[in-house]
């Protein structure tokens, strides 16, 4: 299955600072029919899918923020309003998005285009908040540390699986492996070991075993473990890829 230029990283994901110094956060890209689902805005994903030539934010209708941390959700504002302010000028009318996250997140979005300044400009937004199935997306809860967040599923000519941030417990590999019904492409974040709020480089790779997904891409690959994911990619012989900005996947 070749989906070249259909799943495309903004942000190769990671906490303050990231493996190169920026202030970057989790953003990926997928195609779906005409149009474009993106997994999470963190710091930095507007400004870096805006330079992908294969991807038009005007065409993204899907939105999902898995939860309300930082390097999920510090572009969020600026991508709704940039993806709504393209629409408009390409098609003459403000395209609905579909922002999709956990319970919450419609009253924080509100919040903060309040904080934008533009309340000459109609947003044209519908919310979907916590589990539940929404067109072609699934939401199904997982837990990051002590904070309940979302995972998502888009069910198309690919199935992309996008975990957000999961911590190390059979819980959450066990309602992904579930909820995963025709392998494709999984993307998950993993940081260094004892860290209790994410699962580590070693245990992405057993979740992408288990799950026979056809590719993987590993995301919060920070300097201090450049290493041993590098050394995982290295052995599965391509099925493994470690998330830098402005890659594009192919399985």
């Amino acid at each position: 299955m070749d989906v070249r230029e259909n799943i495309w990283v903004a942000g190769p994901g990671g906490a303050l600072p990231s493996t190169r110094g920026r202030k970057v956060g989790s953003g990926f890209l997928a195609r779906h029919g005409n149009g474009w689902v993106q997994f999470d805005a963190g710091f930095g994903t507007y400004n870096a899918s805006g330079r992908l030539a294969a991807v038009d934010l005007a065409d993204v209708r899907i939105l999902v923020l898995t939860h309300l941390h930082a390097d999920h959700v510090g572009d969020a504002i600026t991508t709704i309003h940039g993806i709504q302010l393209l629409s408009q000028k390409k098609y003459g009318e403000v395209q609905l998005l579909e922002i999709l996250g956990p319970a919450g997140i419609r009253e924080a979005v509100l919040e903060g285009l309040v904080w934008l300044g533009a309340p000459e400009f109609k947003f044209n937004l519908v919310f979907h908040e916590g589990p539940g199935k929404y067109g072609p997306m699934r939401l199904f809860s997982v837990m990051h540390s002590s904070i309940e967040s979302v995972a998502a599923v888009l069910h198309g000519d690919i199935e992309v699986m996008y975990t957000g941030d999961i911590s190390d417990r059979s819980g959450n590999f066990r309602a992904i492996l579930e909820a995963t019904e025709n392998p494709g492409v999984l993307i998950t974040e993993a940081t260094e070991p004892n860290n209790p709020c994410h699962i580590t480089a070693v245990s992405a790779e057993a979740l992408s075993q288990a799950g026979n997904y056809e590719m993987t891409v590993i995301g919060h690959c920070r300097d201090n473990h450049e290493a041993a994911v590098g050394k995982i990619c290295r052995r599965s012989g391509g099925r493994i890829v470690a998330a830098q900005a402005g890659l594009g996947i192919t399985i």
